[in-house]
């Protein structure tokens, strides 16, 4: 038979309670870390000479014309809306504008957008 004191008792729950609220705060901490670290932009792409959408513009964080490996491509849809969400490449500090590269049939354009910005308009020039 083991006895303990009601007086122990508060003081282990009390320092269980502790360790596990500076683990969840720790935790809580490092997702809102990850989550800052991501570029999210979106818009729409239109001819600058007509005004119509075009779709099919391929989207990068990195020069698409150069020999790299770019594995966070995506593209506009046939209405010329993109939503482009990825991790943050580069350096951190720049995480409030970020360089996108815009590709389509030989022709790109680089464009700094402020990072979390929506509701952006390219002028695409074929």
């Amino acid at each position: 038979l083991i006895y303990f004191q009601n007086s122990s008792l508060p003081k282990v729950r009390s320092a269980k309670n502790k360790h596990m609220k500076t683990i969840l705060s720790l935790s809580v901490a490092l997702l809102c870390i990850c989550c800052k670290q991501q570029v999210a932009v979106g818009g729409v792409i239109l001819d600058e000479k007509t005004g119509k959408p075009v779709g099919k513009v391929y989207i990068s964080q990195k020069d698409i014309l150069k020999d790299r490996a770019v594995i966070d491509l995506d593209s506009s849809d046939q209405n010329g809306r993109y939503n482009y969400k990825y991790p943050l490449t580069g350096k951190l500090t720049d995480s409030v504008f970020v360089t996108l590269y815009f590709y389509k049939d030989g022709g790109e354009l680089a464009r700094n957008i402020r990072n979390g910005f929506q509701n952006d308009t390219i002028f695409w020039r074929p």
